[in-house]
């Protein structure tokens, strides 16, 4: 018999991790599931890679990920006032299309970061992801 009073150890630490893993979902699962939407848009833009040029290509990425609906992001109105707007604001310039017409093949990478603000804490966070697909181009 266990005498009162007395504190089991490995349940402190057990409860802990618990609570760790709970605020780590509600932070970050976010962010991770608004990267399973930027995937499925490279990998529409792969499938139409046979039939678009790369220009178009990079705009229906950037179309499909920048809708309201997907995510926010800080941007600047013009007059120097740091709005929070919906979207993941990706520009032409965090996709990569390389194209091989002789092998024919074709690689689109989309590279971007998220911004978290860790709570209780409001220290920000910045994470990095790459998304990339590579292979054939598709035959009509």
């Amino acid at each position: 018999m266990r005498p009162s009073g007395k504190v089991n150890l490995i349940a402190v630490v057990i409860l802990g991790a618990v609570a760790y893993g709970i605020w780590w979902v509600i932070t970050f699962s976010g962010i991770y599931l608004d990267n399973i939407d930027v995937k499925d848009a490279v990998e529409g833009a792969y499938n139409l890679s046979n039939r678009q040029d790369d220009a178009t290509i990079a705009g229906s990425i950037v179309g499909k990920t920048n809708l309201s609906t997907l995510g926010n992001h800080e941007e600047d109105d013009g007059y120097g006032t740091i709005k929070t707007v919906g979207g993941l604001g990706l520009k032409d310039e965090n996709i990569v299309i390389t194209r091989d017409e002789v092998a024919k093949r074709i690689s689109i990478v989309v590279s971007y970061q998220r911004k978290v603000l860790l709570k209780p804490t409001s220290k920000v966070k910045f994470v990095k992801f790459r998304v990339a697909r590579e292979g054939p181009i598709p035959a009509l």
